[in-house]
């Protein structure tokens, strides 16, 4: 069965678990959280497609839900 459906460009697949405020995820930029604006193109269950604005290929989205998170916090990666 072939279903035709919109092509996404220019975004990534994360959880939910990584989405704040419903417009934001999390980068770590020298071992602490910078904020980024962010775009909910589509979700499924837990997941969704997100257009994160300023993200650089080599930048790392952080995915684990941190409940104080928030620009500025210290990190440390696992």
């Amino acid at each position: 069965v072939y279903i035709p459906d919109k092509l996404f460009e220019g975004v990534v697949r994360l959880p939910s678990s990584a989405i704040y405020s419903k417009n934001k995820v999390y980068i770590i930029e020298g071992g602490r959280l910078a904020e980024r604006k962010s775009k909910i193109l589509s979700s499924v269950g837990n997941e969704a497609l997100v257009r994160v604005f300023g993200l650089n290929p080599r930048d790392e989205i952080v995915i684990t839900r941190l409940p104080e998170a928030s620009s500025g916090l210290k990190v440390r990666l696992q």
